[in-house]
């Protein structure tokens, strides 16, 4: 369904995203406790062991800036914050702390 979306309703797809991205915004708001959750570890199925399962420019337009927002929202309240998925994964923390570093484009992945 998410293939079908992303290639013939995209900017559907861009509604949903939006959604579920304010929905975990509206989650980490409701249950952030630094007493409670000194680390918070968030995870997303981006990548298998062969490969991202997206493409790197679809990947830096859609899902890393709602990622942002998701750790910026629990830095705000939690220091420690983790993203886990699979090792391939590994480049997308450069593309968030210094995307001046990377050329995507060209990666090997």
């Amino acid at each position: 369904m998410f293939a079908y979306l992303m290639f013939d309703y995209p900017d559907l797809l861009e509604e949903w995203l939006d959604a579920c991205s304010q929905a975990e915004l509206r989650r980490v708001a409701a249950i952030a406790d630094p007493v409670l959750m000194p680390i918070v570890l968030t995870a997303d199925d981006i990548a298998f062991r062969t490969g991202l399962l997206f493409s790197p420019e679809w990947l830096c337009r859609h899902w890393v800036p709602r990622l942002k927002r998701l750790v910026d929202a629990w830095h705000a309240v939690i220091l420690s914050v983790s993203f886990t998925r699979t090792a391939t994964c590994g480049a997308l923390w450069m593309i968030w702390w210094q995307p001046e570093s990377m050329d995507l484009t060209r990666s090997r992945w």
